[in-house]
């Protein structure tokens, strides 16, 4: 096989798709640019392999199932999924065309820019989600979304590509590596303790997404594909760096179990909310963090000129005025009449008797109220 030719030579597969060049190859298939000579267009040809030493009767099955599951992706019609044109078999492979994309996957953008923008990050998880809600009216699990499988068009498309590896079936995937159809690390816990795949575990697949797009690192990355996978069951991560709506969002699409699960109406309702990325919001502009102890101080000083200030009767001449804290050395005195006499006023004002005025103990403040700790 070289980049002009699919698994047996081929050139031109159905007398009408004109291989031209190898766009890229993967574990499960090989996607090709070709030209459709019916509609005089290009396209992109997926050839999907087949496991090595499958018997003929295994081989006819994914081949049908194959079949099946990519008619029923070319069902789903929606500007962020990928839209197939055509699925037939032929040299004994399922081969699905599809339209032909410009522009970059989301794995190579995480991988230049690491950790992306909030905003970027919630205009992808509408797209994915958008075509996810599309495709499971119609009965289609993706079962392996992943940066790898998101597009990002230069016409600023998002689109969700790969339906067609839903055509392996999961009990032949248990059998050959022991875990289900996917991506380590982006298969629901659900499906690891061997439940079928549904909408659900495509919405966790979609918070692993964001939750990578967001730290720029997938929460359950591991150097082993056995070590990702038990991640999954076992470890809970910290939310991701981010608005903290969104990284609520991202947690909720996590949960362990698909019955706690964000759902999708609830995922996509938050997707649409402006507020999503909005920061979380700073202390009052009048009410900052510094003041809240000097404000206390300030009340504890007020109540300490109240109760330093003499009881005053009608008549009789003027008390002593004796402050209750001793000034500093070098500070002025205190003045002769109280600050607060206004003109006009008697000049002898008597006071109670010193005997009579009672006693108030002076506040203190705790030092916890300084520190705003208490």
């Amino acid at each position: 096989m070289n980049d002009r030719h699919g698994g047996d030579g081929v050139t031109v597969l159905r007398e009408r798709y004109r291989l031209e060049g190898l766009l890229g190859r993967g574990g499960m298939g090989a996607v090709w640019r070709a030209t459709d000579t019916v509609l005089e267009r290009e396209v992109a040809v997926k050839e999907l392999l087949l496991p090595a030493g499958t018997s003929a009767g295994q081989r006819a099955m994914l081949v049908e199932r194959a079949l099946r599951e990519g008619r029923a992706a070319a069902r789903v019609r929606h500007p962020n999924a990928i839209r197939v044109h055509d699925v037939f078999a032929e040299g004994g492979r399922p081969w699905i065309v599809m339209e032909l994309l410009s522009g970059h996957g989301l794995d190579t953008e995480i991988r230049r820019q690491g950790a992306l923008p909030p905003v970027r990050v919630a205009e992808i998880g509408r797209g994915v989600l958008e075509a996810l809600c599309a495709a499971h009216s119609h009965g289609v699990v993706h079962r392996d979304v992943k940066p790898g499988n998101v597009f990002c068009c230069d016409d600023g498309r998002i689109v969700l590509t790969d339906f067609g590896i839903a055509a392996m079936d999961d009990e032949e995937k248990i059998t050959r590596t022991g875990y289900p159809i996917g991506t380590p690390g982006y298969i629901a816990p659900e499906r690891l303790r061997g439940e079928p795949a549904e909408p659900p575990s495509d919405l966790f697949a979609l918070g692993v997404l964001l939750y990578a797009a967001l730290a720029g690192k997938a929460p359950f990355s591991r150097k082993e594909p056995m070590a990702a996978l038990g991640a999954v069951l076992t470890d809970t991560p910290p939310p991701p760096p981010g608005p903290p709506r969104l990284a609520d969002l991202v947690m909720g699409l996590l949960a362990a179990d698909p019955a706690r699960r964000t759902t999708a109406e609830r995922a996509r309702e938050a997707l649409r909310d402006p507020e999503l990325t909005a920061p979380s919001a700073p202390p009052p502009a009048d009410d900052p963090r510094w003041w809240r102890p000097a404000r206390a101080a300030l009340v504890a000083v007020g109540v300490l000129a109240v109760v330093s200030v003499p009881l005053r009767g009608c008549t009789g001449p003027d008390a002593e005025v004796v402050p209750a804290v001793a000034p500093r050395t070098g500070t002025p005195e205190p003045p002769a009449e109280p600050t607060f006499l206004q003109p006009g006023a008697p000049t002898f004002l008597p006071t109670l008797p010193p005997t009579l005025v009672p006693r108030v103990p002076l506040p203190s403040i705790s030092p916890c109220m300084l520190e705003d700790d208490c």
